[in-house]
């Protein structure tokens, strides 16, 4: 099938029906149009985006590729304009209003690098050095704070973590699920059984050649005649 290059040749109608006097006013689009016309070579157009990399990428590869059970923690995205990250002072990894997390150390090895003048290697060393002490601190009072709990009979009650939330629901919806299809199952079966059932029965336990007693009828009393 030919291709159609109607669309591409527009600057050439809106030229005619100027010329004609047909259009008044030239759109919008006519100039750039007849500068920069489209291409008709459409099969051998290729684009070839350019690959952006930031220094905090390679960073970032490099720790969760060494620690890559910290993308199992919940982490909140939202960031008011995009650039959240300029308004914390990285020369410290704890950072207030903000959960320690692998972006913590990335902008914290980033900030060694550039201010302190150290190596690659050396600030992220530092900075996981740093890290696994707040982490370790923050394990430790917690676990602190709740055997403090369960000693003095506060009956404070500990909310469930996000994962162990998700979990649940997601418990609950494939619970739900195996329930109807159950019932759907039980449902068709016996569909087949009331169908099917009583003639697979009769077929099985009636001797052959024996018919099964109408519903209804009365035990010792005469078979119905049957049409010759």
């Amino acid at each position: 099938m030919p291709r159609d290059y109607r669309a591409i040749r527009v600057h050439q109608k809106a030229s005619d029906l100027l010329a004609g006097k047909q259009l008044k006013i030239e759109p919008a689009w006519y100039r750039p149009i007849l500068h920069r016309p489209p291409s008709t070579n459409i099969i051998l157009q290729k684009t070839n985006p350019k690959h952006i990399l930031y220094k905090e990428d390679e960073l970032r590869a490099k720790f969760y590729k060494e620690h890559p059970w910290e993308l199992a923690r919940p982490r909140v995205v939202t960031e008011n304009d995009g650039r959240d990250y300029d308004k914390y002072d990285w020369s410290t990894l704890e950072q207030p209003g903000k959960p320690l997390d692998g972006e913590s150390v990335v902008q914290h090895q980033l900030w060694l690098m550039r201010k302190a003048g150290m190596s690659k290697q050396n600030a992220y060393l530092q900075a996981c050095f740093q890290f696994y002490k707040l982490r370790a601190r923050s394990e430790v009072l917690q676990r602190i704070a709740r055997e403090e709990n369960l000693h003095n009979g506060c009956g404070t009650t500990w909310n469930k973590s996000v994962l162990e939330r998700a979990f649940e629901k997601e418990g609950k919806v494939v619970q739900d699920w195996v329930e109807k299809a159950t019932a759907r199952t039980r449902e068709a079966m016996n569909r087949q059984g009331t169908a099917g059932g009583a003639q697979a029965w009769a077929d099985e336990v009636l001797p052959e050649g024996e018919t099964p007693a109408a519903e209804g009828a009365v035990e010792g009393a005469p078979a119905p005649a049957t049409a010759a």
